[in-house]
């Protein structure tokens, strides 16, 4: 019996990062098509199980943003609204 248990949480694991990967090129997908639409250079950051993913339209310098960065913009934006 513990095998089938391993096997159920294994499978359980890989359905949710499976889930995890496609929600993230649908979304990564949408702002591409967004950014062609609207001719904008497009940036997306994801913050997702303590890992950054981006994706930045072409022709812009792509580096990993520091957390800093990242909870000063959220601040400003949420000072906005």
């Amino acid at each position: 019996m513990p095998n089938k248990l391993h096997r159920n949480t294994s499978n359980v694991w890989k359905r949710q990062s499976q889930n995890a990967s496609r929600r993230r090129r649908t979304l990564t997908h949408k702002v591409y098509e967004d950014g062609k639409l609207h001719d904008a250079d497009v940036t997306l950051i994801i913050y997702q199980k303590v890992r950054y993913y981006t994706y930045v339209s072409t022709g812009n310098l792509c580096l990993q943003p520091f957390t800093k960065e990242i909870v000063n913009s959220l601040l400003t934006l949420m000072a906005i609204s």
